[in-house]
């Protein structure tokens, strides 16, 4: 059997998705005899990244906007996938090609271009919106990462079946070189919150509840992740509380930066509104590492008894918390050894054979 891998989401640096994709891939390749096929843009930046069985087929190997990707994704895939005989496509980052010349199987990792919640620009949506729901009507079936987002699936196309959850795994288990950020001291205590700076992520009122708690400890936030339009709400926020001197925005942070934050941390804080699977929360456990997170969506089913869990809406309840793992050695503890317990429930490699599975049925 033939597998092709819609890999178009693959880069240099990659995040979410990009993780997901890499680590499912590589260990499908070790699971399996079948002939997997990678298809991405350019294989220079990404193939130190990829299981040496699994093949490279280069689309477009040029530096084009992410909208002409659309088109190489649509035109060019197409015609690999018939050069390459392809017997069924894998498309790990919800869309596929808008005309479906093979069996195929998406991954819907969230919802939230339905749910309109992170801000994005009217160009963006209008590419979700059609590209997302084309490839979720006429895929042959469907993972979720789960299922909170398959019940959120379901919600917005109640006719649509073959949806099959299965759960990832932390991506930096396998980090063993650890370096510090740039821009922190090595003194510095500090709360970890991870993932770009945008509305979804809740950073605006983790940063109030570090202003309620400002006199009671001298602790900072530190704040990993990409910064970009949508951030400016958040940058302001914390500008317009005087706490630019306790909220460290560090940007994109390497994995050996952000395994030396998960080592070197107080907690992490993990208060999204929303998550399709929430991966930090599973990162953190594996760094003995105390998790506070929000009690909405598919974290309470990701973190499970493992995190003091808080309402996102409630600065009050996010600063209590806060003052609680900061002040209770015992309250720490037990979350660090349930967090032991909770890891042991995910691994890569099952989420691998799930997929096989899912795609040779």
């Amino acid at each position: 059997m033939r597998i092709g891998i819609n890999g178009l989401v693959l880069k240099k640096e990659n995040t979410g998705i990009g993780n997901y994709t890499i680590n499912v891939i590589n260990r499908m390749a070790d699971l399996t005899d079948d002939e997997l096929i990678l298809f991405v843009m350019a294989s220079g930046p990404i193939k130190h990244m990829i299981n040496p069985k699994i093949k490279m087929v280069e689309l477009y190997p040029r530096k084009i906007s992410r909208y002409l990707k659309v088109l190489v994704e649509q035109l060019v895939l197409n015609r690999q996938i018939k050069k390459q005989n392809i017997d069924v496509l894998f498309c790990p980052a919800f869309t596929m090609p808008f005309i479906k010349i093979r069996k195929t199987v998406i991954v819907v990792h969230d919802m939230i271009y339905k749910l309109k919640i992170d801000g994005t620009s009217r160009h963006a949506d209008w590419y979700r919106n059609f590209l997302f729901s084309s490839s979720i009507r006429k895929a042959d079936k469907i993972i979720t990462v789960s299922f909170a987002t398959k019940n959120d699936l379901i919600r917005f196309f109640p006719n649509r079946g073959n949806i099959h959850v299965t759960y990832l795994d932390s991506t930096i288990n396998q980090c063993t070189i650890k370096t510090p950020p740039n821009n922190i001291d090595k003194n510095d205590r500090f709360i970890l919150m991870t993932g770009n700076v945008s509305p979804r992520k809740n950073i605006s009122k983790a940063v109030e509840a570090l202003n309620i708690i400002r006199d009671k400890t001298d602790v900072k936030l530190l704040l990993a992740g990409g910064v970009g339009k949508e951030s400016q709400a958040t940058l302001q926020a914390i500008s317009s509380k005087n706490l630019k001197d306790r909220v460290i925005v560090a940007g994109y942070l390497t994995d050996e930066e952000l395994a030396w934050c998960y080592e070197n941390a107080q907690m992490l804080l993990f208060c999204s509104l929303y998550e399709g699977f929430g991966l930090p929360p599973l990162e953190a456990m594996q760094h003995n590492l105390p998790v506070i997170a929000s009690n909405v969506t598919s974290i309470p089913e990701v973190v499970g008894n493992a995190a003091l869990m808080v309402d996102p809406h409630s600065a009050e309840e996010i600063a209590e918390g806060i003052m609680e793992l900061l002040t209770n050695e015992n309250k720490r503890n037990d979350l660090i050894r349930k967090g032991q317990e909770r890891i042991k429930q995910f691994s890569w490699e099952k989420t691998a054979e799930e997929t096989l599975k899912i795609l040779k049925n």
